[in-house]
C-alpha cells in the first residue's frame, strides 16, 4: 500500500525540485541583469515630448506627495495628465491644489465620465491618450499609489531612444505602513511576482510604470483592443507580443508603493489579481498554479508520510 504512495510522492517531489532549481536560476539571472542596470551609464533620453498620464480615483496613502513627485521629474520636455471619473471624485480637490501650485510642468485635470463597456480605468486611459496631439513623441502610464524619485521620468523613457525599443516598464514595490501580517504576506508575495514578471525578453507590462513610443501606441493599435476590457497592461503586453515590439525591463524605475490592507482587503486584491492573470494570461496563471501545487503537495505529502511512517 504505502509502495504507490511512495513512488508518487518521490514523483512529485522531484518536479518540485527541478522546478525549484529553474525559479532560483531565474532568479540569478534577474540579479546579474539588474546589477548590470544600476551599472549602466545614463544616457540623455532623444524620446522628444513626454505625456504623463495618472488615472486616480479616491484619496490614497500620500496622494498630494505622490502626485507631487510627478511634478518635479529632472526630464525637461513634458506635461502630467490626472484623469478621473468625475468631478466629484475627492482626488480633484488634491489635484487642483497642485495646480495651484503652479508647478514648472503643464499639468491637466481631465474627467473621462464613467465607463461603459470597460474598466474604469481603461476608460480614464482612452480619454486621455485620444486627447494627445502631434508633439507628443513618448506616452508614459503611472499609478497614483506609485511614489516615484526625481530621475524616475528620465531613465524611464531613456532606453527608447534605441532602436530595438519600443517599450520600458518596471514594477511596484510595496512599503508595509504597519508591520501586520496581512500587510507582510502581500509585500512578500508582491516581492514574488515581481521576480516572475520582470524579465529581460520581451518584459510583461506593469501598468504603474510604464512608457511607449507614440509610433508603437499607434502601430500596436492598444486604445482599440482596449474596448471591452478590465486589464490595461496585459493587454497592451498582448499586443506588444502578436506586434513583435520590444519591450525592456527597467530595474532603475521601480517605483515604492504603501499598502496598508486588512484581512478582506488583502483576500479581495489578491482574488482580483488571480482573476485577471487567469484571464489575459493563461499560461503564466496554469504554471504559476502547477508549481504551487506541487510545492504544496511535497509539503503535505512528506508531513503526512513522516507521521504514518
Amino acid at each position: 500500500m504505502l509502495t504507490p504512495l511512495l513512488a508518487l510522492f518521490f514523483g512529485v517531489a522531484a518536479l518540485a525540485l527541478i522546478a525549484s532549481i529553474v525559479l532560483t536560476l531565474h532568479a540569478w539571472e534577474h540579479r546579474r541583469y539588474a546589477r548590470g542596470s544600476f551599472r549602466e551609464e545614463l544616457d540623455e533620453p532623444g524620446c522628444g515630448h513626454v505625456a504623463v498620464i495618472v488615472p486616480c480615483k479616491g484619496v490614497e496613502f500620500s496622494l498630494a506627495d505622490n502626485l507631487r513627485r510627478l511634478l518635479v521629474q529632472d526630464y525637461e520636455d513634458y506635461e502630467v495628465h490626472f484623469v478621473v471619473e468625475s468631478a466629484a471624485d475627492l482626488a480633484c480637490s488634491v489635484i487642483r491644489k497642485l495646480i495651484a501650485e503652479k508647478p514648472k510642468v503643464a499639468v491637466q485635470l481631465i474627467v473621462a465620465g464613467r465607463a461603459t463597456n470597460c474598466g474604469q480605468k481603461i476608460h480614464n486611459l482612452s480619454v486621455a491618450t485620444g486627447r494627445l496631439d502631434e508633439t507628443v513623441k513618448t506616452v508614459v502610464f503611472v499609478d497614483s499609489d506609485a511614489a516615484p524619485e526625481r530621475d524616475w521620468l528620465t531613465r524611464l523613457v531613456a532606453p527608447l531612444s534605441k532602436c530595438n525599443v519600443n517599450a520600458v516598464t518596471s514594477y511596484r514595490w510595496f512599503v508595509p505602513r504597519r508591520a501586520t501580517l496581512t500587510n507582510l504576506i502581500l509585500c512578500s508575495i508582491n516581492a514574488t511576482a515581481m521576480g516572475l514578471v520582470c524579465s529581460r525578453r520581451q518584459a510583461v507590462l506593469w501598468g504603474g510604470s510604464w512608457a511607449i513610443s507614440q509610433n508603437a501606441f499607434s502601430q500596436s493599435d492598444v486604445r482599440l483592443s482596449w474596448q471591452g476590457c478590465l486589464s490595461d497592461d496585459l493587454i497592451a503586453s498582448q499586443r506588444m507580443d502578436r506586434m513583435r515590439l520590444n519591450v525592456k525591463f527597467e530595474p532603475q524605475c521601480v517605483v515604492t508603493s504603501s499598502v496598508d490592507y486588512d484581512g478582506p482587503a488583502m483576500w479581495e486584491f489578491l482574488r482580483r489579481q488571480c482573476f485577471v492573470g487567469r484571464w489575459y494570461r493563461t499560461r503564466t496563471w496554469l504554471l504559476s498554479l502547477a508549481f504551487t501545487t506541487v510545492s504544496m503537495a511535497t509539503f503535505w505529502g512528506g508531513l503526512i508520510l513522516a507521521l504514518i511512517l
